[in-house]
């Protein structure tokens, strides 16, 4: 990063304007519930309340509640759709 930084001096490329601190703080707050994933990951497998294949699945509950009820992006009307397309491409592969 060092020497990137020293190039970009170098050759005089643009920079971006300063991002306010309460933008970075907004953004900041706004990350909370999906940066407890990786919390509710390893808290669950260290502290042995699950396994790392039952604390996928927990996380991956997680994930379509904060979905749904937090970030309001996924919806339940393309629940099923969400949850049939992965399922099958890998049966495309074998065939």
């Amino acid at each position: 990063m060092v020497y990137m930084y020293y190039v970009a001096r170098k050759r005089n490329y643009p920079t971006d304007p300063k991002t306010p601190t309460r933008d970075i703080l907004i953004a900041a707050w706004k990350a909370v519930p999906a940066l407890f994933m990786p919390i509710l990951i390893m808290g669950g497998i260290l502290s042995g309340m699950f396994t790392p294949t039952e604390a996928a699945g927990v996380t991956v509950i997680y994930a379509v509640l904060v979905g749904i009820f937090v970030y309001r992006k996924l919806k339940w009307s393309s629940f099923p759709r969400y949850c049939c397309r992965p399922g099958s491409n890998p049966a495309w592969s074998c065939c």
